[in-house]
């Protein structure tokens, strides 16, 4: 499994992570139904001159995937665990997508604590939309009777949620494109992620709302998105820029919801940029 170890959380799951590089931790958290493999392209330049840590989340890749704890709040707890493991302290963390709700949690939880600088890349603090609030996911359109219908349909026929939701996330994915990346899931060696991960941690996305937590995140931060239409707006990445003092919003462009995938050397030189700053 490429150089991975394992450490056990406080309820007994097996975490799977990979350390590379010495210097300035980074930690790099992946999104949900991904796996750490998703910042491999980043990690050789990335780790030149600083310790580069990523992780699987439980029930995602080589971690455990265990029938319980499928909540952000033990997610966040899964990451504190680790950066104390590891010792880490003046970590920048970068999120992305459910890894940027994991960041928020943890700040709910346990504060900035350990943290130096933050990287939230492309998500919302609320995902379902109402009356009163439309920046969350499918650019405001999202709302709880789609999550139900949602949670119905992965429970029914996962395979089809996930062909509809990757045309959304990947709006101007070709065809070709979509057959390609099934068949690299489907050639790749890690195991898929559980379908209880996926709709529990679905379920935790729908039901979280992390606004009030912004105004907590007290250290320098960035906010990358992709500036084609993707799942969330950039009025979205505004609304967390006015939150967190003296943020920057650094757009990709020609990029969506999957920038860092779909640009990987950009999002290496920005992060390597924000650490020198």
């Amino acid at each position: 499994k490429g150089g991975t170890m394992t450490f056990t959380t406080t309820d007994g799951v097996k975490l799977n992570y990979k350390v590379e590089g010495e210097g300035k931790p980074i930690v790099l958290v992946h999104g949900w139904s991904g796996n750490l493999d998703n910042f491999t392209p980043m990690l050789e330049k990335l780790s030149e001159n600083n310790k580069v840590v990523v992780y699987d989340h439980r029930g995602h890749g080589y971690s455990d995937h265990p029938q319980y704890g499928i909540t952000l709040d033990r997610l966040a707890k899964d990451l504190k665990e680790l950066l104390d493991h590891l010792e880490l302290e003046n970590v920048l963390l970068v999120g992305w997508s459910m890894g940027a709700l994991t960041l928020f949690d943890y700040v709910r939880q346990f504060g900035t604590e350990g943290l130096e600088k933050c990287i939230i890349v492309d998500m919302t603090p609320k995902l379902l939309n109402n009356e009163e609030w439309k920046l969350g996911l499918y650019d405001g359109s999202y709302e709880i009777e789609d999550a139900d219908k949602d949670l119905s349909q992965m429970f029914d026929r996962f395979d089809l949620f996930f062909a509809d939701f990757s045309k959304k996330a990947l709006p101007y994915a070709t065809d070709e494109l979509l057959l390609e990346m099934a068949k690299q899931a489907a050639e790749s060696e890690v195991p898929a992620p559980s379908l209880l991960a996926l709709c529990g941690l679905w379920h935790a996305m729908v039901v979280s709302d992390y606004r009030e937590d912004l105004k907590a995140i007290d250290v320098p931060t960035r906010i990358f998105r992709g500036s084609l239409k993707s799942l969330y707006s950039r009025e979205t990445a505004e609304y967390i820029a006015e939150r967190i003092p003296g943020t920057e919003i650094i757009e990709f462009e020609n990029a969506t919801h999957m920038l860092m995938v779909e640009n990987p050397k950009k999002a290496t030189e920005e992060i390597l940029a924000f650490l020198d700053e």
